[in-house]
């Protein structure tokens, strides 16, 4: 049997450092419950990757976007230094016959949003397509590596969808 591992967004498997008036730490309290119990079923390890908004803006925190957090010097670095350490990790498990089956962020996050994030347009917060700060530099990191490694993310009003995402990178060997 080949051995697995998956990268996911702190949050995944502490919804403690969400920001406690959105939807999914109410709906998730501890952690988002059915993509780590389906990860696990499948004898894949997890790797928790660090949250820079909780590093750089504290706990609790408010409500922020991408736009604001891209002019965020000391922000950007935090992305980047975490980038850093989880491509490393992600080159010792390759080079170790550890596959990486995928890297799963929190969908609309300003930080690890794969398919949507927040963004301020024209003075007003929207949710739009496109990737947060953190996953933009992790994908460009990755890049210059040469390492491609599906990123998905987690949405808690699309459960069925994103666990059938998940299922598919779980039993496709790419």
């Amino acid at each position: 049997m080949k051995r697995r591992v998956v990268f996911v967004s702190k949050c995944m498997l502490n919804t403690n450092v969400m920001i406690p008036t959105i939807t999914t730490p109410k709906k998730y309290p501890g952690n988002v419950t059915e993509p780590i119990v389906l990860i696990l079923n499948n004898k894949v390890g997890i790797e928790q990757m660090e949250c820079p908004e909780k590093i750089i803006l504290g706990w609790p925190r408010s409500k922020t976007n991408k736009t604001e957090l891209s002019k965020n010097q000391e922000f950007v670095k935090e992305c980047e230094r975490i980038a850093d350490e989880v491509i490393k990790k992600i080159k010792d498990y390759l080079k170790n016959d550890v596959e990486v089956s995928f890297i799963l962020g929190k969908r609309g996050s300003p930080s690890c949003g794969f398919l949507e994030t927040h963004k301020e347009i024209n003075g007003e917060v929207k949710l739009v397509k496109g990737s947060g700060v953190f996953i933009d530099i992790l994908r460009e990191g990755m890049k210059k590596e040469g390492i491609d490694i599906p990123i998905i993310d987690f949405e808690h009003e699309d459960v069925d969808s994103c666990l059938g995402e998940i299922k598919k990178k779980l039993t496709n060997d790419y």
